[in-house]
């Protein structure tokens, strides 16, 4: 925090419940206190208005009435001319025009508060006690007319119980919460402050609406860039009509006067101390963003290189060239080598090709003429490489050139840096893995309904119930965040998974479990790209009345078309164990079939049995009937109607086997040049959220061409 916000800020706020846009010309003059009332002339006092507040006011679980809910707020800069000239007290008035059609029975108030932090304005010796109390260290909460101050609290503190407490409800109270600095930069006025957002540490509290009782209960917890600020004082703000309302922030109460002798005190401390460390793992695992471009890179090579053998494709298959079984048959040299050769060439080719976007700023030229200069090379390594527009405007900011172009003296470390990322993209598989078996015993419970017999059959109506239920509960639980209902649809497909026959199902003996275990712990790590720890933070730590605020829990649109495509491959999951299972069910049928023929055969003719011999080349031979086997499964089974055979799907719809293979290998193409975005983008997730979908749904066509 700079010394300039340690300064006392005078505030001066008009407010209305009068939407912003029919306040017309506000000002704010000055009467003086006497009994004449004079008004202050304005060559004595200047009065600008400095910040205009959208103040929010929409709330899910209810609507108020729109002449008690605050609408709008203006802060005002009063400078005095001539100090001589001026009363000794004023009064503040909060004036503004409104059209003649919209006068009504609406409220306004006006608030004159001093934030003195430091104590400037109260004397030295209060000045040096207020300091020393600042350096110490310690949390304290001191109290004024409308606002709080909490000095040296920490990031990590649990989600602090906030209570407003107001005897005058004309109007509901709006809390404003945030460092002094944010307050400073909300009223100070600045071009820079954004509508229902004025910094990014400050925070509003409003509602609800429609109770009886004038107690208003919050879950705050403070934003900071840093884990760690220990000189910060931040301020808890409101605006109402009670000229004293009764602010309360227990927690930091608590931990200002611990209570000793209450055994209330020490369930709240072992509570508080737990959700201290849960704050602080939540704060902490926000830097998993900075490893998501090498999981998402490694986890696309392991669906390209590790695929084929999962579906028992080798690669010294017959017919194969030899750069094809050199990268199929050592999976993890070729993704080692093509991962590092992706990074390093990428950083090579935007180091040489970006000549005017790395130079220094020139402000001789403008944008347009800076965009002119650049050559085709520059411009199409921006389009291709990070996936930015060809102008200047789009590549002069500096994390291109501290992020994404690495020196040559530093390649070697680069290197040491991706075989890094790989090793962890290595561990977050093993804990998938983990999770996976973890899954076992809810997968014992699920066995009995996934194996529900409907008409003679496997019925599939187990996992299409499964396959809806996190998706009814996002639509129905308002308050279900995405990351949550994504977790609980990845926990589930992981239970599911365990029904799939580890039997030869076919001659090539494919692992299918396999591909669906990577598939859905990425669908899962883009919920944690999205904040997981954060979301479980909230659900852990809030108070149930924080959970009626539905609109804490919205996602952003880029999430839930993340949602969506996760649960489109979770479908695809699904559908593989079910079609598993009837090809299953299927083959031991048939070997039942067969065995009961043959000893009714050997009964009949008295001999021990025919033997068969099998035949090569084209794949088929000649079974006990003479009938034609294809793969291992007789053809009289692929023309069955009651028994399904892997791959009937596709026999019998062509265009579905070519849309799978089709769309699985222009998707990994376009997935590959996500990679390529994401590893020259690294401070941005969303472009990462997007190429773990991908990754997710190229697995799930790679398993759609074999139903």
């Amino acid at each position: 925090m700079d010394p300039e916000s340690w300064s006392p800020l005078h505030i001066f706020v008009g407010s209305t419940t009068y939407p912003p846009e029919d306040v017309l010309l506000p000002r704010m003059m000055f009467i003086s206190a006497d009994r004449h009332q004079s008004v202050v002339p304005e060559s004595d006092v200047q009065v600008r208005v400095a910040t205009k507040l959208h103040l929010p006011y929409r709330r899910k679980d209810g609507v108020g009435k729109d002449t008690a809910i605050l609408r709008t707020a203006l802060s005002f800069q009063a400078l005095r001319k001539h100090q001589e000239n001026l009363p000794r007290y004023v009064l503040p008035r909060f004036c503004f025009f409104v059209k003649r059609g919209v006068v009504a029975s609406h409220f306004s108030l006006i608030h004159y508060d001093v934030v003195d932090p430091l104590r400037l304005l109260s004397g030295p010796d209060v000045h040096r006690k207020t300091v020393s109390l600042q350096t110490s260290k310690l949390t304290s909460v001191e109290k004024y007319q409308r606002f709080a101050l909490v000095r040296n609290m920490r990031v990590s503190h649990m989600e602090s119980e906030l209570t407003v407490e107001v005897k005058d409800r004309t109007v509901y109270p709006v809390t404003m919460c945030g460092s002094l600095r944010s307050l400073r930069m909300t009223f100070r006025g600045t071009h820079g402050v954004a509508m229902d957002e004025p910094e990014s540490q400050q925070q509003y509290f409003f509602g609800p609406y429609g109770r009886n009782g004038s107690i208003f209960k919050y879950g705050w917890r403070p934003f900071h860039t840093a884990p760690f600020n220990l000189t910060n004082v931040y301020v808890v703000y409101v605006l109402s009509s009670d000229d004293r309302p009764k602010i309360s922030v227990r927690d930091m109460e608590l931990v200002q006067f611990p209570e000793w002798s209450k055994p209330s005190y020490w369930i709240w401390r072992f509570h508080y101390e737990r959700f201290s460390w849960i704050a602080t793992a939540s704060t902490y695992s926000a830097g998993a963003k900075f490893l998501s471009n090498y999981a998402l890179l490694f986890l696309y090579l392991i669906a390209i290189f590790h695929s084929p053998y999962m579906l028992g494709e080798g690669g010294t298959s017959p017919g194969r060239g030899a750069l094809y079984r050199v990268f199929y048959a050592k999976p993890v040299v070729a993704t080692m080598f093509v991962g590092i050769t992706m990074e390093m060439l990428s950083s090579y080719i935007a180091s040489q090709a970006l000549e005017v976007c790395l130079q220094e700023e020139r402000p001789q030229f403008s944008d347009e003429d800076l965009s002119a200069m650049m050559g085709v090379t520059e411009k199409l390594v921006l389009m291709f490489l990070y996936g930015l527009p060809p102008r200047y405007d789009a590549c002069k900011y500096s994390w291109i050139r501290m992020a994404t172009i690495l020196p040559f003296d530093v390649a070697a470390d680069q290197v040491v840096h991706v075989v890094f990322g790989y090793c962890c993209v290595v561990m977050l598989l093993l804990i998938g893995y983990g999770i996976y078996f973890l899954s076992w015993p809810l997968s014992r419970v699920l066995r009995p309904f996934l194996t529900w017999r409907l008409g003679g059959k496997v019925s599939v109506w187990p996992y299409i119930l499964l396959w809806l239920f996190p998706i009814i509960l996002h639509n129905t639980v308002l308050w279900m965040h995405v990351s949550l209902s994504t977790t609980i649809a990845c926990l589930t497909a992981f239970a599911v998974i365990w029904s799939i026959p580890r039997g030869v199902l076919t001659d090539t003996n494919p692992r299918y479990h396999y591909i669906c275990i990577i598939s859905i712990f990425t669908i899962q790590l883009s919920t944690h790209l999205e904040g997981i720890a954060f979301v479980l933070r909230n659900y852990v730590m809030l108070p149930r009345e924080v959970l009626d605020d539905f609109e804490r829990f919205e996602s952003l649109p880029e999430h839930i078309v993340a949602f969506t495509v996760g649960q489109m491959c979770l479908a695809v999951i699904y559908g593989t164990t079910y079609l598993t299972l009837l090809h299953h069910e299927g083959v031991v049928a048939h070997g039942d079939t067969k065995r009961q023929a043959k000893l009714e055969k050997n009964n009949r003719v008295g001999d021990v049995g025919d033997s068969v011999e099998n035949g090569k080349g084209d794949g088929k031979k000649v079974g006990v009937e003479g009938n034609t086997v294809t793969n291992g499964v007789p053809c009289s089974l692929l023309r069955g109607d009651t028994t399904y055979v892997i791959g009937d799907m596709g026999r019998q719809y062509p265009a579905l086997r070519v849309f799978a293979q089709v769309g699985s290998w222009g998707l990994a193409i376009v997935t590959g040049w996500v990679c390529l975005v994401a590893l020259r983008r690294p401070l941005e997730g969303t472009v990462a959220l997007f190429g773990m979908c991908m990754v997710s749904a190229y697995l799930a066509l790679v398993l759609l061409r074999f139903w």
